[in-house]
């Protein structure tokens, strides 16, 4: 029980750091952060009422595709931590 609560909270530190270093690298190629092409605009506008980026669907598909490698490179730690018994999520 303790190492599964340690595999996860592994895990999630994990996904977290490699998710700031994925905003990272995506604001020095583009300066702008991954998450305003998946906030819905509706949202962006409340959140950022002054903000004057406009964004077409190739922003949006680079975005989600920043995203969906994050992700990728997710799989091989969950693999490692769950062949090493910390978690149980592919059994």
């Amino acid at each position: 029980m303790i190492q599964q609560v340690f595999g996860y909270s592994f895990l999630a530190i994990i996904g977290f750091c490699g998710l700031v270093v994925t905003q990272v690298a995506f604001w020095k190629m583009n300066e702008r952060f991954i998450w305003r092409g998946i906030i819905p605009y509706e949202i962006r506008k409340k959140l950022l009422p002054n903000d004057q980026f406009q964004m077409d669907a190739w922003l949006a598909l680079s975005e989600w595709t920043v995203l969906l490698l994050w992700a990728a490179f997710m799989v091989f730690p969950i693999i490692c931590l769950d062949s090493v018994g910390f978690i149980r999520i592919l059994h």
